[in-house]
């Protein structure tokens, strides 16, 4: 059973993933700057595990998927650094355990979903497309 994928830089061109959505005991994704292109990785809302996910630094384009919204155990979601476009799905709001997005230096469009407002804490969104929520829990 694969708990911990990191595969840090340099892993390679990282051009097929197709694997990924079957590891579901997954907890830590962490695909940093591997220089991954195409979609995020197929059958990504499988891995209902995962706590966090980071996929930053890479060419990952397309949209966000929306299934994401699945993963309730994530606290952590950083896509920043791609070429990702589309708007911010609303399922994030499903998120439950979410505490830090990052979606910074894409090329998100649209409005910040209204069901991230419940979040009760601080973002920015500015001209240079940057997206940064931080989810803290008071408790």
């Amino acid at each position: 059973m694969v708990r911990d994928a990191r595969h840090g830089q340099g892993l390679g061109s990282g051009r097929d993933t197709p694997s990924l959505g079957n590891l579901q005991d997954l907890v830590v994704l962490d695909l940093f700057s591997n220089n991954m292109v195409a979609s995020l990785p197929p059958k990504i809302e499988n891995l209902k595990a995962v706590t966090k996910m980071d996929l930053s630094m890479n060419q990952f384009s397309n949209r966000i998927p929306r299934d994401i919204g699945g993963l309730q155990n994530l606290a952590l979601l950083s896509l920043r650094h791609n070429k990702l476009q589309g708007s911010i799905p609303d399922s994030i709001s499903n998120m439950v355990g979410l505490e830090f997005l990052d979606l910074s230096h894409n090329n998100i469009s649209g409005n910040i979903p209204k069901s991230l407002e419940k979040c009760n804490t601080p973002y920015f969104c500015d001209r240079s497309k940057t997206i940064v929520l931080m989810c803290i829990d008071p408790n």
